[in-house]
């Protein structure tokens, strides 16, 4: 679902496709927070928690100046305007 919402973004749909990703990929990390914590939870799965935890925060900081800037294209497509 993150990829397509993504998808309509990149194609010119504005900022609000990039708000859904950003608010699906918070709260889906924010639920996985608890299982580094719980006692019972095997390392390779809290190794598994961590990486998704750095994804969404590299995800996060990549589309953070599309929210920021209404949702431009800065990068790939500033020349082609």
């Amino acid at each position: 679902m993150s990829l397509a919402v993504l998808a309509l973004a990149w194609r010119g749909g504005g900022r609000g496709p990039l708000w859904t990703p950003a608010v699906l990929r918070a709260v889906s990390a924010l639920m996985a927070v608890p299982g580094l914590f719980a006692g019972d939870t095997p390392g390779g799965v809290k190794a598994l928690i961590v990486g998704g935890l750095v994804l969404t925060a590299v995800m996060l900081a990549l589309i953070a100046p599309g929210l920021r800037r209404g949702g431009e294209r800065h990068l790939c497509h500033a020349s082609r305007a």
